[in-house]
């Protein structure tokens, strides 16, 4: 993970402007990288063209106003934690939370919500099998 974490700080340079390390950590499977990655880059826009356009952050008490605190699954799909962000990069980070509902956290391959007792995750048919989850049931009971 660190090493992903790496080479997004260095492709994403303003998304992460604001980090000395101190994000929790990248915690999903490889399968929502390309996902993360669509985010980053829709992130990284929207602040370039924020600052090109005159805004620039305050920097109170060493710290930026946004910041990413934390990338991880939750509940069977992405989490992307971050504070300081306008209305735009929230709306990138729901359709990024949302895209990860139906694509496998493994693979990369169209998912589904799955489940392993308690816990949670969004696979495809071979990744769930094989890591031992049980996809969801798509049909209603008969309820009359």
């Amino acid at each position: 993970m660190a090493d992903i974490l790496q080479r997004w700080q260095q492709q994403f340079p303003l998304c992460f402007e604001s980090q000395d390390n101190d994000l929790y950590g990248v915690s999903c499977g490889d399968g929502w990288y390309p996902i993360i990655e669509s985010l980053l880059g829709g992130i990284e826009n929207h602040l370039k063209a924020k600052y090109e356009a005159g805004f620039r952050p305050v920097v109170e008490n060493g710290e930026f106003p946004f910041t990413i605190q934390c990338i991880k699954e939750k509940f069977g799909t992405l989490r992307f934690y971050v504070s300081g962000a306008d209305d735009t990069v929230y709306r990138m980070i729901v359709g990024a939370e949302t895209a990860s509902s139906i694509t496998c956290e493994a693979c990369g391959a169209p998912g589904k919500f799955s489940r392993r007792g308690a816990w949670f995750r969004t696979m495809c048919t071979k990744c769930s099998t094989e890591h031992g989850y049980v996809l969801a049931d798509e049909e209603t009971s008969d309820v009359e």
